[in-house]
């Protein structure tokens, strides 16, 4: 995951990634910051593997995605990426024999029943949206990210690079603005959401990478900022 991180990175996209300081502050509490991440992204990207499906925060995460899905956010889009487990692995039959097995420990007696349909459900909703499988790409890491990087891009183009060098302020407005992300990866990823006025403020939300992704939903801001002023 963190090199997944790196490679998107290199691209102009800034996901928001649990191990990193910047998405996760150290010293506050975590819960807010994912749900609010997951309110807010354009795209999820799941990376499922048995760990991930017999965790807590992974499967809450996803739990997340889904309701967001549904309700305040009905742009967002889920991309699976089946990389220790296939398809099969969370078919119907899978989830009712084996993972609900491994969900009881998380919820109390009271919970059990509510909390097992919701993962259940959540889980239904991935094993209905069409992602990547390891298996195609012939045991190939390498291929499989390459692969996975130019899906992303293709989902969710990263932000072109204008000029910034005669925009009065534009180093320091950058250092400002750095709060945290549009991709998620669960062993998720978000894109961004800063408040800014200017005419130059459309060069500055495409130039800078900390601003575009670090600030929710900057892609919303610009869109708008666009269909105001034009």
């Amino acid at each position: 995951m963190r090199e997944l991180c790196l490679d998107l990175e290199r691209v102009n996209h800034f996901p928001f990634f649990d191990q990193n300081s910047d998405s996760l502050p150290k010293g506050e509490k975590f819960p807010p910051l994912i749900f609010e991440a997951a309110r807010q992204c354009l795209l999820a990207v799941v990376v499922l593997s048995v760990t991930f499906l017999t965790s807590k925060w992974p499967m809450i995460e996803l739990c997340e995605f889904v309701k967001a899905q549904k309700n305040d956010n009905p742009r967002l889009r889920l991309l699976p990426l089946f990389f220790e487990v296939s398809p099969a692995d969370i078919n119907e039959e899978a989830v009712q024999n084996h993972w609900t097995k491994e969900w009881t420990k998380f919820f109390s007696e009271a919970n059990l029943s509510a909390g097992l349909q919701e993962w259940s459900e959540s889980l239904s909703v991935l094993r209905a949206t069409n992602g990547l499988d390891f298996l195609q790409y012939e045991g190939s890491v390498v291929a499989y990210k390459e692969a996975i990087i130019e899906e992303i891009c293709t989902m969710l183009p990263p932000p072109e690079l204008f000029e910034m060098s005669e925009i009065v302020g534009g180093n320091r407005l950058c250092k400002v603005c750095a709060y945290p992300n549009t991709v998620f990866f669960s062993r998720f990823s978000s894109i961004a959401n800063i408040c800014a006025t200017g005419s130059d403020l459309h060069q500055f939300l495409h130039q800078y990478p900390n601003a575009q992704s670090r600030c929710y939903w900057c892609y919303w801001i610009r869109t708008n900022f666009y269909h105001n002023r034009y």
